[in-house]
């Protein structure tokens, strides 16, 4: 049995009522798969720090060879918005700590594990979600015209 040392630890404190780390929690799970050798925890926000506030989920603790190299508190890290942060920049800011290199992150991508059954049920995930919006923006579309036919004197 080989053992692959460990020199990476990523910490992700999150709460299951703040929709961004969510995203955030299935980004960090598809970089666990393609990153054997680093590994990724995450905990309920209130199970590790009572009475812990929203605002500061998503916090982000990113370890190397056991020193703290970065602590991140809320999205605005991820330089997106609450609602959508994409896998490229938490990939970014996991770069830029030094905790992955963009070496590692190259060969992952090009590794077999890269495309599979998870990227189908992202790309459905995503997909239901487009629609979703589409729908939304539809309806939205449909409520701006029934008021413009219908002027408030």
């Amino acid at each position: 049995m080989m053992v692959v040392p460990i020199s990476s630890n990523f910490v992700s404190v999150f709460s299951f009522s703040v929709p961004v780390c969510e995203v955030i929690d299935s980004h960090l799970r598809r970089l666990a798969v393609l990153h054997k050798d680093k590994k990724f925890l995450r905990i309920e926000a209130t199970d590790c720090i009572p009475n812990y506030p929203d605002k500061n989920v998503p916090t982000m603790l990113i370890y190397k060879d056991g020193n703290i190299r970065r602590q991140i508190v809320g999205a605005s890290a991820f330089h997106s918005t609450r609602k959508s942060v994409t896998l490229a920049a938490v990939t970014q800011v996991l770069i830029d700590s030094g905790a992955l290199t963009a070496d590692e992150v190259e060969n992952a991508q090009s590794s077999a594990d890269y495309r599979g059954s998870e990227d189908e049920e992202w790309e459905k995930e995503k997909e239901k979600e487009r629609e979703e919006l589409e729908e939304e923006s539809e309806y939205s579309s449909q409520r701006k015209r029934q008021y413009q036919f219908f002027p408030i004197s």
